[in-house]
């Protein structure tokens, strides 16, 4: 690990930002408490966040939704059969990694290039590159011998008094915040009166059951999220997909984060999820990481929408198996209902385009924390005297934007001028 970051990872344990999850039991592996000091600048970033994105905004309003979804939810949204990463498993001690990481991190190979390959084509680069088990040290050709498998990031759940988790009472933990916002959309529209061009803002805990969590707060299977999902008119979304991108990009530096230390890297067509029609990642420049994700802004297009119109269509939203013949019936009406927008300006009835800024609080606060962070030579006199030995010390400290720091001092003039004339 980079030496600055084992500094700052030092820094926020002694200072009561960061700790080590369970630590008195030996710890877990992704987890992590956030201290006084950490909790108040998370929190001071979110309701940063939370004012400028939703609470001063007459376009956009908040929503809070469950963490646990009708299984439904993710079946069709697509995360119980795409929401994967690549595994590939050691064949002397098990030990279990992600491909794609193993090539960027160990083979020196770009994270575009990595994303384009299949499995097969990961499994033959680790050959190639004669990369080694990170656990183990065994050579590829020996540890690397079992295909790479995709491996599904949900965490699972039983729901109700049961001691085991089978089908009918399997659910999930949410990945994300964005399903609650797509499944709440004509809720949202029919209660609030809303008109499109609007946003639905969300904030909360998301899980990953990450192969290998990684690089302090940046990769952790528990995490918070900050995700906006602004709907809009199709022949707008590209006008809206820029502006948001320019949005969240002046953001961060009016909050003192660095321009030199940010940057975008647009997607290219082949790197494009198979939701999204375009998406730009807003990369931080972390010092043990280099140039890696910080802010996601995809146009998901009416791809949410949609799949949630069929997924309910025709009795599909009720699991009841009694109900088979029903829902036969009914599979070719589509229910519009739960995703359509009508105008009542100019008449149109349309499917609304999303599009979503998606920030991981955890990664602001490391990108925040990083951007900070202080080091610096100062020279001290051994004793109270004027002319005492003299010698060079390092000093590290955090120097963090008058609205995120979690302390703020004031000093009064009139208690300053009592004091005096007292003394």
């Amino acid at each position: 690990m980079n030496r600055t970051m084992e500094k700052l990872i030092h820094f926020c344990n002694r200072r009561g930002f960061v700790y080590s999850g369970s630590k008195i039991y030996g710890g877990l592996r992704g987890t992590f408490d956030y201290g006084p000091l950490g909790m108040q600048l998370k929190k001071n970033i979110s309701d940063l966040w939370w004012k400028d994105f939703v609470e001063q905004r007459i376009d956009c309003v908040g929503l809070d939704s469950s963490i646990i979804l009708h299984p439904n939810v993710w079946k069709t949204s697509g995360h119980i059969d795409e929401f994967t990463d690549p595994l590939i498993e050691c064949s002397i001690c098990q030990h279990r990694s992600r491909a794609d990481k193993l090539l960027e991190d160990y083979g020196g190979l770009k994270p575009d290039i990595v994303a384009k390959m299949s499995l097969n084509e990961m499994k033959t680069a680790l050959l190639e590159h004669n990369l080694s088990c990170p656990s183990c040290n065994t050579p590829a050709e020996t540890s690397f011998i079992n295909d790479v498998q995709n491996f599904n990031l949900l965490f699972t759940t039983s729901l109700g008094p049961t001691e085991t988790i089978q089908n009918d009472n399997q659910v999930y933990l949410r990945p994300e915040t964005a399903q609650g916002a797509y499944i709440n959309f004509s809720q949202v529209v029919t209660s609030l009166r809303k008109r499109v061009p609007f946003g639905i803002g969300q904030m909360g805990k998301a899980f990953r059951n990450e192969i290998h969590p990684s690089n302090f707060l940046f990769r952790t299977r528990e995490f918070e999220i900050l995700e906006l999902q602004y709907f809009t008119h199709p022949d707008n979304a590209f006008d809206q997909y820029q502006y948001w991108r320019q949005y969240c990009f002046d953001w961060l530096q009016k909050y003192g984060i660095d321009e030199n230390n940010i940057r975008y890297r647009d997607y290219e067509e082949d790197e494009v999820a198979h939701y999204a029609r375009a998406t730009t990642d807003i990369e931080y420049n972390y010092p043990s990481l280099g140039w890696s994700e910080l802010w996601g802004i995809a146009d998901r297009g009416d791809y949410d929408l949609t799949q949630h119109i069929h997924g309910t269509s025709g009795g599909g939203n009720n699991n009841n198996n009694n109900n088979k013949k029903k829902k036969k019936k009914k599979k070719e009406k589509l229910n519009t209902s739960v995703g359509t927008y009508f105008d009542p300006v100019t008449n149109e009835k349309y499917i609304p385009y999303i599009i979503e800024p998606a920030l991981g609080l955890n990664r602001a606060m490391l990108a925040f924390l990083c951007n900070g962070w202080v080091e610096e030579k100062v020279i001290v006199t051994e004793d109270a005297s004027i002319d005492g030995n003299k010698k060079e010390e390092e000093r590290m400290y955090l120097k963090l934007h008058e609205d995120i720091v979690p302390y703020k001092v004031a000093v009064s003039i009139y208690i300053y001028t009592c004091l005096h004339y007292l003394v």
